[in-house]
């Protein structure tokens, strides 16, 4: 019963997470995309030709799926995030700095965007729609993936030499650094060549940087909230 309820526990965190994520995203970064996307549909008219209104219809029919499609696939995004996050803080609370749980679980989701979500977006930006080679869509994502899986085992690596001794912490700080920027400069560009003169992209990505803020620091406040709630008290008696 314990254990089921503090999984629920994890779990509901993420999903609120999630979904703040994707209404944050809804609102800031789809504005961004809809319009990549009407240019990139008018391209495909001849110019000079008549427009078909069912197509346009069709079209606008097909972005107000995706963006029901977005919303679900955040939660689910924020469900399955809680929980790797929900077992890390168990874990690693004690050794966090910080004298209350929400300020301890702040600190653990911003490092985590820290190392999981900026250093690869510095690296690999997010494009547009239209933007980049499709045939270079599998390559892109694995490196996508590559750095932000190196970085945490990294990040995990170095705190589990801190916990084992703990006067090196500023050393464990300063090998990871180094450790990050060696990885970031070894590891291959995008494949793509992009344009700044794109319309919108800058304020595209500045938008996608903003929802992961609120993504990470919604998750970090609401695990800490909850668990001072819950986790802490004779309702979900949560030790290791």
């Amino acid at each position: 019963m314990v254990k089921f309820l503090f999984l629920a526990m994890i779990l509901g965190c993420g999903a609120c997470a999630g979904l703040l994520y994707g209404t944050a995203t809804l609102v800031l970064v789809e504005p961004y995309i809809d319009q990549a996307i009407e240019i990139e549909n008018m391209s495909i008219f001849v110019a000079g030709a008549e427009q078909d209104p069912q197509i346009l219809t069709e079209l606008e029919e097909y972005r107000v799926w995706q963006k029901s499609g977005m919303m679900l696939a955040s939660v689910i995004l924020g469900i399955s995030t809680g929980a790797l996050f929900g077992v890390l803080y168990w874990f690693m609370r004690k050794g966090l700095p910080g004298k209350t749980s929400l300020q301890k679980s702040i600190i653990l989701a911003m490092a985590a965007w820290a190392v999981l979500y900026l250093v690869v977006f510095i690296k690999y930006p997010p494009a547009l729609p239209g933007i980049g080679d499709p045939a270079t869509l599998d390559i892109r994502t694995t490196l996508h993936l590559t750095l932000t899986g190196v970085l945490g085992a990294g990040a995990l690596a170095c705190y589990a030499w801190y916990r084992r001794v703990p006067r090196h912490s500023i050393l464990a700080i300063a090998v990871f650094v180094a450790f990050a920027g060696t990885m970031y400069l070894s590891m291959p560009p995008s494949p793509d060549i992009e344009s700044d003169a794109i319309p919108g992209l800058e304020g595209f990505r500045l938008a996608s940087l903003a929802a992961s803020i609120i993504f990470w620091a919604s998750l970090g406040v609401i695990t800490g909230l909850v668990w001072d709630r819950f986790a802490d008290t004779d309702q979900i008696h949560v030790s290791r």
